[in-house]
């Protein structure tokens, strides 16, 4: 099982806005962590992807940074917020994903500055 490449399924589907893709690359116990909000098991990466979806903002990611080692991926990478409108933002953003042996994710902490992308969301 190669981390790296589950690494680019789950931001992959992310960028689709394709939960049920994501959620199927996590473990049933999955925690999801963000500086700016609360932790949380699948409902808050559920919540976030379809909250950005009925905004109407599209995400992507680029400029990707990555380190895998044991059984964690550490990334870091550009992302963009868009909107219909043709508005957009970008931030940095640090991303660390634990996976279990089954190469399922046991836990992703996200760090980023929530006020750069704040815009793309009012």
């Amino acid at each position: 099982m190669d981390l790296s490449d589950l690494t680019d399924q789950f931001f992959s589907a992310a960028a689709a806005a394709d939960v049920d893709a994501m959620l199927a690359l996590c473990a049933d116990e999955c925690r999801f962590k963000q500086n700016i909000g609360d932790e949380g098991g699948t409902e808050v990466l559920r919540e976030l992807v379809e909250g950005l979806a009925a905004l109407g903002v599209t995400v992507s990611y680029s400029d990707v940074r990555r380190v895998v080692a044991g059984a964690a991926v550490t990334e870091q990478h550009l992302v963009t917020l868009a909107r219909g409108d043709g508005s957009s933002v970008s931030a940095d953003v640090c991303v660390v994903i634990r996976f279990d042996d089954d190469g399922r994710i046991t836990r992703l902490d996200e760090y980023l500055d929530g006020a750069a992308l704040a815009a793309a969301l009012a």
